[in-house]
């Protein structure tokens, strides 16, 4: 979208760059509603949706107007602040849920499951061995 802004293709090229920008909105708001509510106990859920809805008008009201900054609105402050949005949401991802370290707890299970099979595979041979 800053593309399109930046060399002024005008509209033929900022409403392509919305589209697909709101369509996967659409997709992953309520899919990681879902997912956040999913993890709370159910006699907190209703106050954990307030929050969470709560928190989208918050920063709705806090962007807003950070795309019409300059006196008149432009589509590149537009994508500035959707560029922006995105690389701080990204961070607070990275910086909060720190998913390197689901991924080694995962691995860890998996090497257990992998000595835990080979004993099996290994105790399988023995007793097939007997038993011939």
């Amino acid at each position: 979208m800053l593309v399109t802004a930046v060399w002024d293709i005008g509209l033929a090229g900022v409403c392509p760059a919305l589209f697909v920008l709101m369509g996967s909105m659409g997709v992953v708001l309520p899919n990681s509603a879902a997912q956040a509510l999913g993890l709370v106990e159910p006699q907190v859920a209703g106050t954990a949706s307030a929050l969470l809805g709560t928190g989208n008008f918050l920063c709705g009201a806090v962007v807003a107007p950070l795309s019409s900054l300059g006196g008149q609105p432009s589509a590149v402050l537009l994508a500035v602040v959707v560029l922006t949005s995105g690389v701080l949401a990204g961070l607070a991802y990275l910086t909060l849920c720190r998913p390197w370290r689901e991924r080694a707890a995962e691995g860890d299970e998996a090497v257990e499951g992998d000595e835990a099979a080979e004993v099996d595979e290994a105790g399988q041979g023995v007793e097939a061995a007997a038993g011939s």
